[in-house]
């Protein structure tokens, strides 16, 4: 990293985390070198309610490349990472259930 300004170098470090089992993580769908879309998950994302947790964030699919199955894609990509990391959250179980996981 050189050289970035500081508040770059600040996002770079927060979501550096993408081979670590720590939050956030984002995904980027990239389409010809461009940005197609995001999506994130981090830690909590509402103070009022701490039990909701890992939250889903920032998903965003540049209007040009809607309907496409990106949104679908990132979420799927997320979740999967969500589900590789192994959280000891079980309120989230039954949401990976209707997704049509299987715990073994």
């Amino acid at each position: 990293m050189s050289q970035l300004p500081a508040a770059s170098a600040d996002v770079l470090s927060f979501f550096s985390n993408a081979h670590s089992e720590t939050l956030p993580v984002t995904f980027i769908a990239i389409i010809d070198d461009e940005c197609a879309g995001t999506v994130s998950a981090f830690e909590h994302d509402c103070k009022e309610r701490p039990e909701y947790k890992p939250w889903l964030a920032s998903l965003f699919v540049e209007p040009a490349c809607r309907s496409l199955g990106i949104g679908h894609t990132l979420i799927e990509a997320l979740l999967s990472c969500l589900y590789r990391r192994v959280f000891e959250d079980r309120a989230c179980i039954g949401l990976f259930k209707k997704r049509g996981w299987i715990f073994a």
